[in-house]
């Protein structure tokens, strides 16, 4: 996946919503200043002690993190913006920070059928190129979403094809966030989101 020079978040064109597979983003309530900061410092300390996979490297929680994904304004939160879920318990911190950090277009599993994911932080000194990318209706016309610091997105993880393009590669751009995964309760209904039909292609691997 080629680094993205000139990353346009698709909000400024339209608005981002159910057709992406995009069921909230922003900055919901129960994301206080005092629980935000106290994410942001649970990241960095858990840093040390995370396992590069593949070309991120993925943090275990602390009991700051542990406490939002089990409480139950955080599944109250995603059920009244998408669909009857429960939390899946599975969640990690996620840090881009080493030569190349990037995610490769996937889907995933039920675990996170639905991905909840907060960004705690992005710092850049020349740009900033590492964002998720959801492709919907195909690598033609992908949705862009450059989250700021405190956005929280809501999105369907299992049935539409996600990305994050890679870092800065002149090491000075680092991104962290936390995914927590929830499982619908059903299975969710057919949007008609794009999927590859003879494997992996242009570009997608």
């Amino acid at each position: 996946m080629a680094n993205t020079r000139a990353f346009i978040d698709s909000r400024r064109s339209h608005n981002v919503g159910p057709r992406d597979g995009v069921y909230y983003i922003g900055r919901p309530s129960w994301l206080t200043a005092e629980l935000f900061a106290a994410l942001q410092q649970e990241s960095e300390d858990q840093r040390v002690s995370a396992e590069k996979i593949r070309f991120q490297h993925f943090g275990d929680l602390g009991p700051v993190a542990r406490s939002l994904i089990s409480s139950a304004e955080l599944t109250s939160f995603v059920v009244e913006h998408s669909v009857p879920a429960y939390p899946s318990g599975v969640a990690n911190y996620r840090y881009y920070d080493i030569p190349e950090s990037q995610v490769r277009p996937h889907v995933d599993d039920e675990n996170f059928g639905l991905n909840l994911l907060i960004m705690l932080k992005h710092s850049f000194v020349s740009e900033r190129r590492s964002g998720l990318l959801l492709f919907p209706r195909g690598p033609q016309e992908p949705v862009s979403i450059m989250m700021n610091p405190g956005e929280v997105i809501l999105f369907n993880a299992k049935d539409v094809i996600h990305a994050r393009t890679p870092i800065s590669d002149n090491g000075d751009e680092w991104a962290v966030n936390i995914g927590i995964g929830f499982t619908p309760v059903e299975s969710i209904a057919d949007h008609g989101f794009w999927h590859p039909t003879e494997g992996w292609h242009d570009g997608l691997n």
